[in-house]
């Protein structure tokens, strides 16, 4: 466990606090061959890489704002419910899972 006790004053601002936090967690599970599993404060795409070279791989939701997302998976204009846009990229997996009706101004019109 990481506590967080805030900002010290007169630092720099920290950026990739979220990686940061996972890749010190993490050491003790080295080369283990497991899996990690991270919320949106926490996944990006070179996380994702930094863990794989360690035999680590790791799952999570990201924000739509990532730019590593493929502009497909970000777009929810047009989509029908329950459909599912997958990204690819060298080792890396993306699946954009449209859940309801907001997703799709013509959810249900489509055959």
């Amino acid at each position: 466990m990481q506590v967080y006790t805030g900002k010290d004053a007169g630092s720099a601002q920290e950026t990739n606090q979220g990686a940061i936090v996972v890749l010190d967690l993490e050491e003790d599970i080295e080369a283990s061959g497991r899996n990690i599993t991270c919320d949106n404060f926490f996944t990006n795409l070179s996380l994702a890489r930094k863990l794989l070279q360690k035999n680590l791989t790791l799952v999570g939701t990201m924000r739509k704002n990532k730019p590593e997302l493929p502009t497909e998976s970000t777009v929810a204009k047009g989509r029908n419910v329950m459909s599912t846009v997958f990204g690819f990229q060298q080792d890396a997996v993306t699946a954009s899972y449209c859940p309801k009706k907001t997703c799709s101004q013509n959810a249900f019109n489509d055959p």
